[in-house]
């Protein structure tokens, strides 16, 4: 019996859905990844901080609102 005990408690393990700022689509979206990082190196409006890619952030209502809808965890396959 103490054999399963650990299998039954083992937490589930997740991974971000790939619109999250961490997943494989969000994060070419990032000041890091090709497309933000990019955008920031032009500069002015479309820095992180800029007009444009400012909407493009997490906090941002383009970022914002991919990262409330389809952003977030899912769990691993096993």
């Amino acid at each position: 019996m103490s054999d399963h005990v650990g299998d039954t408690l083992k937490a589930k393990e997740t991974k971000p859905r790939v619109f999250d700022e961490n997943g494989p689509v969000g994060k070419q979206f990032t000041e890091k990844g090709a497309i933000g990082g990019t955008a920031d190196k032009i500069g002015g409006p479309l820095s992180k901080d800029g007009l444009v890619g400012k909407q493009f952030t997490t906090e941002g209502s383009i970022g914002g609102t991919a990262q409330s809808i389809a952003g977030g965890q899912k769990d691993k396959k096993t």
